[in-house]
């Protein structure tokens, strides 16, 4: 839809010019004043809620000086057997430096704090909209403890036309200190303190390349003992349905835009990753990037029939969520 607006003005009203500059200057200086003293009268005034990013070192929630710029995009679990919940959020305090960060930080079962501040990720580029999910594994010998995880995925600008744009991390707390001072590793680099992550690989589909990724949403599959993240997919072709006879006769159909349901495995104890976008398998000379439904043949004779095909594809796609059934395979 385009839509055109006109403004009018009458260029020999000088003293309609001078008075519309000064109403300017006074709603400029009036929201400098709210911005300099409104602002900062609210964030101290937050009642009993405790703010979760705070400078290091304080002492007591309601004496604790709020950062600068954002926190924002919270996310947080339960982390029930251990009696902490454990949250992550997006961080804009080095925006110049390192751009948007994730933090993550454990709360203990009271809402006390529970340790420090985690840096999730302080990559450079913008690691934004984290989401998380927890691993519970049962402790299958007394004497053993199970293999705990989080898993947190974030939106991330770091990626081209082969891979990335989202990423992830494993964080092993199987071994979390009663102070959540210790006892937790990442996967991606267990000797440092922050996470460098892994990007999503990417399935090139007859030459494809891929534009971005965003809006990430995760759930972790008791059943299969692994965690599922979705996002919305852009490509740079349309989805299509593509069928080739050799090379004398190629047929193709388009269909919707370019925007997918994507998705990612990843195995709970390694980490391995397996990534589609949601559709049916491709077997040659068939490629699909949409979803058939069913099919049928119609024989009229030996040489002569029809065969119909129902394909299932999405437009506008936005806001994909996934749960994972605890009792059947199903996701």
């Amino acid at each position: 839809m385009k839509s055109t607006g006109m403004i009018k003005s009458n260029r020999n009203d000088n003293k309609s010019y001078r008075s519309l500059r000064y109403l300017c200057l006074s709603l400029l200086l009036l929201v400098a004043f709210t911005a300099t003293f409104v602002a900062p009268l609210w964030a101290a005034n937050e009642g009993p809620n405790i703010p979760i990013s705070v400078v290091d070192g304080a002492t007591a929630p309601d004496t604790a000086t709020l950062l600068g710029d954002d926190q924002q995009n919270p996310a947080i679990i339960a982390v029930s057997d251990k009696n902490k919940w454990f949250v992550v959020w997006e961080d804009w305090r080095n925006w110049s430096t390192t751009g948007a960060d994730i933090y993550g930080r454990f709360i203990n079962g009271d809402g006390s704090y529970c340790g420090d501040e985690i840096p999730i990720s302080t990559q450079p580029g913008n690691q934004t909209v984290p989401v998380l999910a927890y691993r519970d594994q049962p402790d299958a010998d007394p004497q053993v403890a199970g293999t705990d995880k989080i898993m947190i995925a974030w939106q991330d600008t770091r990626g081209d036309a082969s891979q990335g744009y989202v990423y992830y991390d494993l964080l092993d707390i199987s071994q979390l200190a009663g102070d959540c001072l210790s006892g937790f590793t990442f996967q991606s680099d267990p000797t440092n303190v922050a996470s460098t992550g892994y990007p999503f690989s990417y399935l090139q589909i007859d030459g494809d390349n891929l534009r971005s990724r965003k809006l990430p949403a995760i759930a972790f599959d008791n059943v299969r003992d692994q965690f599922w993240v979705v996002w919305v997919e852009s490509r740079d072709e349309l989805q299509k349905v593509q069928e080739t006879n050799g090379w004398w006769n190629t047929a193709k159909w388009i269909f919707g835009d370019s925007n997918f349901v994507a998705y990612g495995i990843v195995d709970a104890d390694t980490g391995g990753i397996s990534v589609d976008i949601l559709r049916n398998s491709v077997n040659s000379p068939v490629m699909r990037t949409v979803r058939l439904i069913s099919w049928s043949l119609e024989i009229k004779d030996a040489s002569n029939g029809t065969a119909t095909y129902t394909y299932e594809y999405f437009t506008d796609v936005n806001n994909v969520t996934v749960v994972c059934d605890d009792s059947s395979p199903e996701t």
